[in-house]
């Protein structure tokens, strides 16, 4: 019986073994958004560090670009004027033909918020 039971738990083992694969790959971005290259990170990062109360403190998560280029949102953590960290935070960045990448607001929204409120700014933008 012991044998069974010690045969039941390698064959077990084994099998769960051959299970282990890569994990799967993250989803594309759906139409809209898309992945920024390296000029734009850095580009990004220079801007907001520039709109933070201690900009050597900044750590960046998340970035996803909004249609073709013409905002962004970025996960950011800094701290703040007592020293502490805020938790990551999205960073609303608008693109102007005029000015360049600007942030319009570092707040604590998801990126589906942040998303949405750079879709709709451009609507009213684009439609005038």
């Amino acid at each position: 019986m012991k044998f069974l039971n010690l045969f039941v738990v390698a064959v077990t083992a084994s099998v769960l073994t051959g299970c282990a694969n890569e994990p799967p790959s993250p989803p594309p971005p759906p139409a809209g958004l898309s992945a920024p290259n390296e000029t734009q990170k850095a580009m990004f990062a220079k801007v907001i560090r520039r709109a933070l109360k201690d900009p050597d403190s900044a750590k960046f998560g998340d970035m996803v670009v909004v249609d073709n280029g013409y905002g962004a949102c970025v996960e950011v953590n800094s701290k703040n004027a007592y020293g502490g960290y805020t938790g990551f935070q999205q960073a609303v960045l608008f693109n102007s033909k005029d000015f360049g990448w600007n942030v319009v607001e570092v707040k604590d929204v998801s990126a589906a918020v942040c998303i949405k409120v750079l879709h709709t700014r451009f609507l009213v933008v684009n439609n005038k």
